[in-house]
Parts: C-alpha cells; sequence; structure tokens
C-alpha cells in the first residue's frame, strides 16, 4: 500500500511540474492580471475599459494628403500580453506597431508581438485624407490580443476648401404657380477663391442662379422652383462643378453638395404624377393615363399641353367620381413618331383657376424593343 501511495505521489508531482515549464500546459494555468492600456494623452478619452476616443478637432483637407497620430500602448497588468493582430476599419486607414512612434515608411514590427509587463510600444496611425469628405469623420482601429481587445477610435470633422452656409434647401409645402425662392451662400477658402464653378440641379424644377456682383470668398446662389413644377415631393441635390479642370478644383469640389427638401401642391391632384414609359418599340404608340381630382377642376375648362409634338395629351370632360369630387381623364399619348433614344418631356396642366403645373414623361425608345 505504501508503494501504491508512494507511485501516486510521483506522478502527482510530475503533472504539476509539466504543468508549469511545459507551453502546451502553460495554457491551462490560471492566468494573470494582464492589461493593456493607452497612456494619457491630450484628446484622449475613455468610455469604458478597452474603448478610447481621440479628438483629432478639425482636418482641413487641403493642409495635406494624410493625418498621422501615434499613441503608446503599455501593459500595466502582471502577464505578458501578446498583441495578435492591428486592423483598421477601412482601406483609408492604416496602422501599425513601430518603436519610433511614427510611419516610418517601413511594415513595422511583426506580428504577433508579446509585450512583457511594464512595456509599451508605439502605435502608429495614418488616415490617408485625399479619400475623405467634408463632414465629420470617424475611423477605427481594433487591437486583437490574447486576452482583451482594444478599440481605439479617431474623431475628426473634415474641413473641405467649399462649404454651403446651410445643410440643405427646405422650401417646405409649395403652391404650384407660387413664387418660392431661398437665398444660399457659398464660403471659399482663399486658395481655390480663383477657380470658378457653377451649380447644377438634378431636377429641371429646381433652377439656380447666381447672384452678382460675386465676392471674392462668398458666392450667393438664388435656388428657385420653376414656374410650372411637378406635383409631389421634392427629392433634388445640387453640385458644384468646378469650370476648370485642375487637381486643386477636382479636390475643392469633392463631394460638395446640397440636398433640396420640400414638397408641391395644387388644387387639383395627379395620379400618378409622373408619366414613365419604360422601353418603348419605336413606332408603336404608347398611352398612359392619369387622373386628375380635385375643387380646382370645378373652375373652368381644364387644358393640356405637350410640349413636344411627338406627344399627345387629352383631357376628358370633368365629372363627378362616386366619392363626390371632380374628377378627369388626361391621357398622354406617346406617339410613333417619337424619336428613338432616351426621352425626358412634360406635359403642362392648366385650368381656369390658373393652377398650371407639369408631369414629366419620360420613355426610352428603342427599335430592338419587343411589342405589347
Amino acid at each position: 500500500m505504501r508503494k501504491i501511495a508512494f507511485g501516486r505521489l510521483l506522478i502527482q508531482t510530475a503533472v504539476l511540474l509539466l504543468t508549469v515549464a511545459h507551453p502546451i500546459f502553460a495554457d491551462a494555468a490560471p492566468a494573470g492580471n494582464q492589461s493593456l492600456t493607452i497612456d494619457a494623452e491630450p484628446g484622449l478619452a475613455s468610455s469604458s475599459p478597452g474603448k478610447y476616443e481621440i479628438a483629432l478637432g478639425k482636418i482641413f483637407l487641403m493642409d495635406a494628403s494624410s493625418l498621422a497620430r501615434s499613441v503608446t500602448l503599455r501593459n500595466t497588468g502582471s502577464s505578458p500580453v501578446c498583441i495578435e493582430d492591428v486592423a483598421p476599419s477601412c482601406g483609408c486607414t492604416s496602422a501599425i506597431l513601430d518603436r519610433k512612434g511614427a510611419h516610418t515608411g517601413s511594415p513595422g514590427i511583426n506580428l504577433p508581438f508579446v509585450l512583457d509587463p511594464g512595456q509599451s510600444i508605439a502605435l502608429a496611425v495614418k488616415i490617408d485624407t485625399t479619400r475623405l469628405s467634408a463632414g465629420l469623420v470617424r475611423k477605427t482601429v481594433f487591437i486583437h490580443t490574447d486576452g482583451d481587445d482594444l478599440c481605439i477610435a479617431l474623431a475628426a470633422s473634415a474641413i473641405g476648401p467649399v462649404k454651403f452656409n446651410v445643410d440643405d434647401v427646405d422650401f417646405g409645402a409649395v403652391q404650384a404657380g407660387k413664387r418660392a425662392s431661398k437665398r444660399i451662400d457659398v464660403l471659399l477658402d482663399p486658395r481655390v477663391a480663383s477657380i470658378p464653378f457653377h451649380i447644377v440641379s438634378d431636377d429641371p424644377n429646381v433652377l439656380v442662379t447666381a447672384v452678382k456682383p460675386a465676392a471674392l470668398l462668398r458666392r450667393q446662389f438664388d435656388i428657385s422652383l420653376s414656374a410650372i413644377p411637378r406635383l409631389g415631393p421634392l427629392d433634388v441635390m445640387l453640385t458644384l462643378v468646378p469650370d476648370v479642370n485642375a487637381k486643386a478644383a477636382d479636390r475643392m469640389y469633392e463631394s460638395t453638395f446640397l440636398p433640396v427638401n420640400g414638397s408641391v401642391f395644387a388644387n387639383i391632384d395627379a395620379s400618378p404624377t409622373e408619366a414613365v414609359f419604360g422601353l418603348v418599340k419605336a413606332g408603336q404608340p404608347a398611352k398612359i393615363c392619369v387622373n386628375l381630382v380635385g375643387k380646382g377642376l370645378a373652375q373652368g375648362a381644364v387644358r393640356a399641353l405637350a410640349t413636344e409634338k411627338y406627344i399627345r395629351a387629352t383631357v376628358s370632360k370633368t365629372r363627378m367620381d362616386g366619392s363626390g369630387r371632380m374628377s378627369a381623364s388626361l391621357d398622354i399619348v406617346l406617339t410613333a413618331a417619337a424619336p428613338a433614344g432616351q426621352i425626358a418631356s412634360r406635359v403642362v396642366v392648366m385650368s381656369g383657376s390658373g393652377t398650371e403645373f407639369s408631369i414629366p414623361v419620360l420613355a426610352t425608345v428603342s427599335r430592338f424593343a419587343s411589342g405589347n
């Protein structure tokens, strides 16, 4: 019995020694107090353990093609920390471990990298500002370790050389036929003030007019609705376009957009508000019926005028529908004479009350389209 007990003691002792000495068994040992932190510095804040944010302030996109920032990672625990991977959140951000604390052109320290207790290493982060747009910027770097991971967010306000004095142009609810106009300012960096530009609207119902004379660092524009607008919500984008082909101009106007919001109504409602024919076979007529409803129909005859000869618009006699409302039908016909290609025209609706609005007519005419 003594021999058996002594044998068991020898086995237990051998297992204990293997657990301490051999790396295969070391993982099963109780972990130490490992803790990877970032040294305090201006602009650094931590919302919770392992989560940091660095406020970079304002970034002027014209000043440099990149922005570099370095922070110090420190092992404040009692056990080594293995940094397994450093992963930026997007392609415009790079991050490496670098003993010099800056991007030196080298790929940095090879990973995985073990940081002993009390030791520190620099994390160098670089943001490619040529890929940024004006506005709020937030880039994140994830540090994966054999223990708890770290997350570092870099936040900044990117300032472009051109900016609007408003976030959008909001007309609110506008009655068709009523004048509606808003004035906006375009503020310029002195370094690009000599580059000429204009503003383009992606909707012909929204017009842009430059106000003269123009100041050097501030240009003004009047944004107005067409006298004969289409009904419904406005979902329009204004874009700054340079008048010259230059590298500075490309950077100046990159992602410089201004949305236009609001809605246009009349005392005659149209459904649908657009005549979208889609793909039409050349030489074959196509028709869309638009239903007109509203009290404006009771104030004189309603007429429709097509702006192209190959479009025919006819309004039926006004009648009372089942709900007791005045209604009429507007037939929009794309005749066989419609030319091949893209068509973007309109039909103007006029009533005795003076109500005027337009119904866009959109189609693609092709001789390769199948017939109906």
